[in-house]
C-alpha cells in the first residue's frame, strides 16, 4: 500500500544524498589543493585555497514536509476527472474502464494483423520490470491512466508494488523554464532539495561541477526513496530545444536509476524514435463493450445508458466515440440534456474543436507552430482541404508518405505554406490535433472516418461554386450529404447540387441511396432556402426513389406552400393512376437543368393539392 513516506525511509534517502554531496566536496577540495601545489612554485603569490563545504539549503524537516505534501497533491489529483463539459464531479475510480494497448506501437506495425495483438494497459505496465512509455492520440486516456495507476497505488498498491510513492511531473510546467536542466530543477523544486556551497569569495565553482553534483545528489535521493517517477505529457513541451534538453535529462535518469521506475506519457507522433530500449504501450481505441461499460459507469443508469448507446451507435459519428475523451464529452452532454445532440454536425464540430484547440486550452497547454500565422483556423482549413483531396483526388482513407507528399504539393500554395516542408507540416498537424495519426509503418489516416467526411464536406461548402466538384461528385455521396446539412441554406444547396452538378439520369441508384441515407442521418434544416426549384428537386428525387413515401417525409420541409402552383411554371399535369400523378416539363430555365418528367405518389399529390 502506498503510504506517506515514513521517517526511516526519508532518513535513509537524505543520508545517501548527503553522502554524495559530501564526497563531491571532498573531491573538489582535494582537486583544488593539488592544483595549488602544482602552481605554487611558479606563482608564490597564490594563497592556499580555503576548503569549501556544502549543505542542503532547506532544513531537513521542510524537505520531509515537501515530500509529504507532494504525495498528498498526487493523491488528490488522482481522484477526480476535470474538463469543461462536466456537470458535477466524476471520480476516476467511478468511470475508468480498463484500456487495451497494442504490443507494438502503430508506427512500427508492419501488418494489420498486429492490431489484434492487445493486452490490458495496466497489466502490461505492472508486468514490465523496466521503465516504460504510454503512447496514444489526443484524448486516448494517457493522463487518466496515470491517475488510475496512482489511485490504485494509494488504495492497495496494485501497480507500483515495488515503489514507495509516486513523483508526478507535469512536463508542461517546464514551458517557461530558463534552466539548463529544467527537469532536474523542477524535481528539486517539488522535493525542496536544493544544495548550497560555502567557501571564500575567491572560490569559483564551475557550472558543470554544480550541475553534476545536483543531478547525482537528486538521483541518490529519489533512488533511495524508491519513487515511481511519472513524466506526464512529453508532447506538451512547446519547443524542440526544450524537448531535446528534457530528453537528455531523462536519458541520464534512465542510465543512473537503479530502484526507481520511470513512466512517460506522450502523444505517439512526438515519440517516434526516442528511447528505443524502452517498452512502449500505445493505447488502442475503445471497443463497443468498453464504451458500454464506460457509459453505464458514467450515467449510472443501465436504462439511460442503453438509450445513450443506441443513439450513439446508430449515428454517423459512432466511430468518434472510440476514444475516451470524445465518449466522455458525449456522456456529459447526455447527462445534462438526457439526449445526444440532434444534429450530427454539432458533434463533428465539437470533436474537431476539442482536439484542435479546447482540450489543450482547458489544460493551459500551448503548442507554438513552426510556421507563421498557422493558427487553429488555418490548421482547420488545411485539414479540410487535405481531407477533400485525399477522398476526391486520391480516393484514399489510408494514405502513404508519398500520397501525403503529393497532396501537400498540390494544396500548399492555397494556405501559404512552404512547398519543401510537407512532412513537417503534416507532422505538426498530427502532433497538435490528433486528427491525423500514423496507423502503421509509413501509413496515415484520419482518426475517424466520419471526421474526414465532415472536413471534406466543410471544404465543399466553402467552395465558390459546386461546379468545381462536378467530375468528382460520384465519389462523394456521404460528403455531399454532410455538406447539405452544413450549408446555411440547405434547400438551396439541394438545388445547386441536383440541378447543376449531379445528373440523376446518369447517377446510379446506389449513389443516390447512399446520399439519401446519410442525408436522413444528418437531419438538415431543409425548410431554409426552399423555393420553386427546391420543390422540383424534391419531386424529382421522389420520382427516382424505390421508397417514395419515406423519402417524402424526409424532404417535405423543402417544399414551399403552393408547390403545385409554383411548379406549373415549368410543368403541366399529364395524368394520374392509383399510385402516381405524372408531370411533363413544358418550360425551361436559364439557370438550371430541369428534369423532363416528375412522378409524384398519389398520396403526396393529394396532400399538395
Amino acid at each position: 500500500m502506498l503510504e506517506f513516506v515514513v521517517q526511516k525511509i526519508f532518513d535513509t534517502a537524505i543520508k545517501g544524498a548527503g553522502s554524495i554531496l559530501s564526497d563531491a566536496v571532498k573531491r573538489k577540495n582535494k582537486e583544488q589543493l593539488i592544483k595549488y601545489e602544482q602552481t605554487r612554485e611558479k606563482d608564490r603569490k597564490n594563497s592556499k585555497p580555503k576548503p569549501i563545504s556544502a549543505k542542503f539549503k532547506e532544513p531537513l524537516p521542510l524537505v520531509l514536509n515537501a515530500l509529504q505534501e507532494h504525495v498528498q497533491e498526487v493523491q488528490k489529483w488522482s481522484k477526480v476527472l476535470k474538463f469543461s463539459d462536466l456537470q458535477g464531479v466524476k471520480t476516476v475510480a467511478q468511470v475508468y474502464v480498463e484500456l487495451d494497448t497494442y504490443l507494438m506501437p502503430l508506427n512500427t506495425q508492419a501488418s494489420e494483423i498486429e492490431k489484434s495483438h492487445l493486452k490490458p494497459l495496466l497489466q502490461a505496465i505492472k508486468d514490465s520490470s523496466s521503465h516504460c512509455v504510454i503512447l496514444g492520440t489526443a484524448g486516448a486516456g494517457k493522463t487518466t491512466s496515470l491517475q488510475k495507476i496512482c489511485a490504485d497505488g494509494f488504495s492497495n498498491g496494485k501497480i507500483f508494488v515495488n515503489n514507495n510513492f509516486p513523483l508526478l511531473i507535469k512536463l508542461r510546467t517546464l514551458a517557461d523554464s530558463s534552466e539548463r536542466a529544467p527537469l532536474t530543477a523542477e524535481i528539486c523544486r517539488i522535493l525542496a532539495l536544493h544544495t548550497e556551497f560555502i567557501g571564500d569569495d575567491e572560490t569559483k565553482l564551475e557550472e558543470g561541477f554544480l550541475q553534476d553534483v545536483k543531478q547525482r545528489t537528486l538521483i541518490r535521493y529519489i533512488d533511495d526513496l524508491n519513487a515511481a517517477i511519472l513524466l506526464d505529457g512529453f508532447d506538451e513541451l512547446p519547443s524542440e530545444s526544450l524537448k531535446a534538453n528534457v530528453e537528455r535529462e531523462i536519458a541520464y535518469l534512465l542510465e543512473n536509476l537503479k530502484n526507481s521506475k520511470i513512466l512517460i506519457t506522450s502523444r505517439s507522433s512526438d515519440f517516434r524514435y526516442k528511447f528505443a530500449e524502452l517498452p512502449k504501450y500505445e493505447i488502442a481505441p475503445l471497443k463497443r463493450e468498453q464504451i458500454q461499460v464506460f457509459a453505464e459507469r458514467w450515467i449510472q443508469s443501465k436504462e439511460k445508458a442503453s438509450d445513450f448507446l443506441k443513439k450513439v451507435f446508430s449515428s454517423p459519428f459512432a466511430d468518434a466515440a472510440m476514444r475516451p475523451l470524445t465518449v466522455a464529452h458525449l456522456c456529459a452532454i447526455y447527462e445534462r440534456i438526457q439526449d445526444i445532440p440532434e444534429k450530427p454536425k454539432s458533434v463533428y464540430r465539437r470533436v474537431v474543436q476539442l482536439l484542435l484547440e479546447d482540450w489543450d486550452s482547458q489544460r493551459q497547454i500551448k503548442r507554438p507552430s513552426a510556421y507563421a500565422n498557422f493558427d487553429t483556423d488555418r490548421k482547420f482549413e488545411v485539414l479540410a482541404h487535405l481531407a477533400y483531396y485525399l477522398t476526391a483526388d486520391l480516393h484514399q482513407l489510408r494514405f502513404s508518405h508519398e500520397s501525403l507528399r503529393k497532396a501537400y504539393i498540390d494544396i500548399h500554395k492555397d494556405h501559404g505554406l512552404p512547398e519543401a516542408q510537407g512532412v513537417q507540416v503534416v507532422g505538426e498537424l498530427e502532433s497538435h490535433s490528433g486528427l491525423i495519426l500514423e496507423s502503421g509503418h509509413g501509413h496515415f489516416e484520419f482518426a475517424h472516418k466520419s471526421i474526414q467526411e465532415y472536413l471534406a464536406a466543410d471544404y465543399i461548402v466553402r467552395l465558390p461554386s459546386l461546379s468545381l466538384i462536378e467530375e468528382k461528385a460520384h465519389l462523394l455521396p456521404n460528403e455531399l450529404a454532410i455538406a447539405t446539412s452544413l450549408s446555411s441554406r440547405p434547400a438551396s444547396f439541394l438545388v445547386e447540387l441536383f440541378l447543376k452538378v449531379v445528373d440523376l439520369e446518369k447517377k446510379s441508384s446506389e449513389w443516390l441511396a447512399t446520399y439519401l441515407l446519410r442525408l436522413a442521418q444528418e437531419k438538415p434544416d431543409l425548410q431554409i432556402g426552399k423555393s420553386t426549384y427546391s420543390a422540383i428537386v424534391v419531386l424529382h428525387l421522389i420520382s427516382r426513389s424505390d421508397a417514395p413515401n419515406e423519402l417524402a417525409k424526409l424532404l417535405s420541409p423543402a417544399l414551399p406552400p403552393d408547390t403545385l402552383k409554383l411548379i406549373s411554371i415549368y410543368y403541366h399535369h399529364v395524368g394520374k393512376d392509383v399510385q402516381y400523378s405524372s408531370f411533363r416539363r413544358s418550360g425551361s430555365s436559364r439557370h438550371y437543368r430541369l428534369p423532363d418528367q416528375l412522378r409524384i405518389p398519389t398520396s403526396l399529390f393529394q396532400l399538395l393539392s
